[in-house]
């Protein structure tokens, strides 16, 4: 009876022994779990569950141009560029960097027809109302159906097209002046456009007009027709004394080469 009594004691002793084991493994191995940074739980809280929210942050300016109609004179050009034709285009290099539309260009491609273009050369003659997507980047201070040819009847002497640089570095201005007459309608016409250095300002001044753009598109457009302003789409007012100045809006200061027109 004794040997019984002393194995029942034994078994409940080792039974007791093992289950205080098995209660410190179990403590043992919750403990190694929760032992991570303070700042897990939320990243892996984040990771999978919802996705964080953010605070919104402004995007870039869209790069425009604001249009300024005053008065002004117009400055001849004086440096025949060779531009005697009908519905031609004359590559033009610059005496500057231009800056347009938050790009640089070291060339131009300046039509008969009263427009200058940056990587296209488009003679088109017919006149459209802007966007027009077979320019790419484009100045049009008097977009119509003209002819340079050569003779003595244009304002201000020779028809043709005419540069002049003024000013010194780095507030120079570059003049390309049209002398041309109609294709359309008789009479003539005479302007130019004015290129600032390192600003991006344009103007557009105008001289003696016959047609007062009755059949002319006046504005610019960035490349790819995605952004223009425009001044007027054969809706006239085009007179001797006017000039039209265009800024640019959040268009940043152009870095890097040149873009070769």
């Amino acid at each position: 009876m004794e040997d019984r009594i002393r194995a029942i004691y034994l078994l409940g002793g080792l039974v007791l022994g093992l289950l205080f084991l098995l209660g410190a493994s179990l403590a043992l191995f919750s403990g190694q779990a929760d032992a991570r940074p303070p700042d897990q739980p939320l990243a892996l809280a984040q990771s999978a569950g919802a996705t964080p929210s953010a605070s919104p942050t402004a995007g870039p300016t869209a790069c425009s141009y604001s249009v300024l109609q005053t008065t002004g004179k117009l400055a001849p050009g004086t440096y025949d560029i060779g531009n005697h034709c009908d519905d031609c285009i004359t590559e033009l290099a610059l005496p500057f960097p231009v800056s347009f539309y938050g790009q640089q260009f070291s060339l131009a491609n300046v039509s008969s027809n009263g427009n200058l273009q940056f990587n296209s050369a488009n003679p088109i003659s017919f006149n459209a109302c802007l966007p027009e997507p077979s320019f790419e980047a484009a100045i049009m201070p008097h977009w119509d159906d003209l002819l340079t040819d050569d003779n003595p009847g244009c304002p201000g002497g020779q028809c043709g097209i005419f540069t002049a640089l003024t000013g010194a570095p780095p507030d120079r201005t570059f003049t390309i002046e049209w002398r041309a007459g109609y294709f359309k309608v008789g009479g003539n016409a005479n302007f130019e456009a004015r290129l600032h250095e390192g600003t991006g300002v344009f103007d557009f001044v105008y001289g003696h007009m016959d047609d007062p753009g009755n059949n002319s598109t006046v504005g610019v457009q960035n490349e790819g027709a995605a952004a223009f302003a425009q001044y007027s789409c054969n809706g006239g007012g085009l007179s001797e004394g006017l000039m039209v100045t265009g800024s640019p809006r959040g268009c940043g200061i152009p870095t890097g080469t040149p873009t070769v027109a």
